[in-house]
């Protein structure tokens, strides 16, 4: 497998808690985004001319009508916009984000624990090993495992997907028992959503 799926895989790992952030803003901006109001707009437009006789102070043009029905069609039509964007982002988002939460759910339980820990978490390595109850070292073996199978992951779905990438001839690990004695575990609950 190349070293390229590979520190894609990292790549997403690293950025998930910068992904969770966005995802956030994005629900909320969706929720609560500024529309843009016609009456406040409206409301600023000057519908008389200065100066002319045939408009008092107070006299609305014959043509406002007909100018704030286009510009409520407009307004509707850009708060469309503007969701239909939010919207676009907020799915690009949590696709990366579901698809690498499940693929990391689907390794063997101290893999998926140790991942976890580290990029959804924020965990330093020594506070993962003292969690785990391991060295600092192993922590850091069975994470290298663990990006090699999420690698092996990526690459084979990419190839079914017909990304030009072939499913990798790569020999994972998942399912075997590690040097522990532990096997796939696979429904952790790992993403707070």
């Amino acid at each position: 497998m190349g070293t390229d799926m590979r520190a894609h895989v990292l790549q997403l790992l690293k950025s998930y808690q910068d992904r969770e952030r966005k995802i956030a803003l994005l629900h909320y901006e969706l929720l609560y985004h500024a529309k843009i109001a016609a009456d406040e707009a409206l409301d600023c437009m000057s519908f008389g001319r200065t100066g002319d006789s045939r408009s008092g102070p107070n006299r609305i043009s014959d043509k406002t009508p007909c100018t704030e029905m286009n510009y409520r069609e407009l307004a509707d039509r850009l708060n469309i916009a503007v969701v239909n964007e939010i919207t676009a982002e907020l799915v690009k988002l949590e696709d990366a984000q579901n698809r690498l939460c499940y693929y990391v759910s689907r390794l063997e339980s101290r893999q998926a624990a140790v991942l976890q820990l580290a990029f959804f978490d924020g965990l330093s390595w020594y506070q993962i090993a003292a969690k785990l109850s391991v060295a600092q070292r192993t922590t850091h073996k069975i994470k290298e495992r663990a990006l090699g199978n999420l690698a092996w992951m990526y690459q084979y779905m990419a190839g079914i997907k017909g990304n030009g990438a072939s499913p990798s001839p790569y020999r994972h690990t998942m399912g075997t028992k590690d040097s522990h004695g532990m096997g796939l575990q696979g429904h952790l609950p790992l993403c707070y959503h």
